[in-house]
């Protein structure tokens, strides 16, 4: 008997020994920004060229759900503007919550129980397709909040030239220029913030040269790990997309500083010799 009760709890302590250098040992679940994770956050101010990234990457093989890809009355996105309605109604809900909107964006944000359950919900719905992604220029004002309910993620973002932006603001949205510019600076500051932590691909919207864009697309995408299907991306990315050309026009002093770093960072394609078509 005692050698059975000696086998017994040597068996035990051995058993426990076990279990202790398995959880000591055992790899850490991938968090936070990863360049090979399966869920995109797509960011940049908004009339700045939001819609033609997701749909351009939507054509590469990112999933974003049942989004809007038809133009209205009341969306003058011909294409649609690739976003969640889902999405876009708890985002208003939030910033409506914390005293803003979109253009009125809070000094601080914070959301409750049942909203970051509601989030959690379009995060569960979108990963069951992998890869996938969401799209929502308010993303920009709430990635804090994002960024601690998906697991891992990766970014992109885009930018346009802040008079083209406020010449699309105004004639949408009626909104005097100086709130306009204020309003790009805000976004793009925020655009510039989270580049500055993980230095992910931004690019230009600029379809004055509509082939150059295409070409910057399959780029990133292939360096998402997407294959990139031209003929659809030809299809798609055509220069009626961009309604407010200002190249060459002067940038606000106001802006300066913040439209620079995003020319200065913005993303390089790779040769067209390593992309190979889907």
């Amino acid at each position: 008997m005692r050698v059975s009760r000696k086998i017994l709890i040597f068996f035990e302590m051995f058993r426990f020994n076990i279990k202790k250098y398995i959880l000591q040992n055992k790899k850490p679940v991938s968090k936070g920004y990863d360049h090979k994770a399966g869920f995109v956050f797509i960011l940049g101010m908004h009339r700045s060229g939001t819609s033609c990234l997701a749909g351009s990457l939507e054509r590469c093989g990112i999933f974003l759900g049942e989004v809007v890809r038809q133009g209205s009355e009341h969306n003058d996105n011909a294409k649609g503007s690739h976003e969640l309605k889902m999405a876009m109604r708890i985002h208003d809900g939030i910033l409506a919550a914390n005293g803003g909107s979109w253009h009125q964006p809070p000094a601080s944000i914070t959301i409750n129980t049942h909203q970051k359950k509601t989030l959690k919900r379009i995060v569960d719905q979108l990963t069951k397709n992998r890869p996938c992604g969401i799209k929502d220029p308010r993303l920009l004002l709430l990635l804090h909040i994002w960024t601690n309910i998906v697991d891992s993620y990766v970014m992109v973002g885009t930018f346009r030239h802040p008079t083209a932006t406020v010449k699309s603001l105004v004639t949408r949205n009626q909104m005097p220029e100086n709130v306009a510019y204020n309003l790009w600076l805000r976004y793009n500051t925020e655009l510039v913030r989270w580049h500055t932590r993980y230095h992910f691909p931004i690019i230009e919207f600029d379809l004055s040269q509509a082939n150059i864009y295409r070409e910057t697309i399959v780029s990133l995408a292939a360096s998402l790990g997407l294959r990139p299907n031209l003929s659809r991306l030809h299809e798609f990315i055509t220069p009626n997309l961009e309604h407010h050309c200002s190249i060459g026009e002067p940038v606000p002093t106001s802006c300066q500083k913040t439209y620079e770093y995003l020319k200065q960072h913005c993303y390089q394609t790779l040769s067209e010799n390593n992309i190979t078509e889907g």
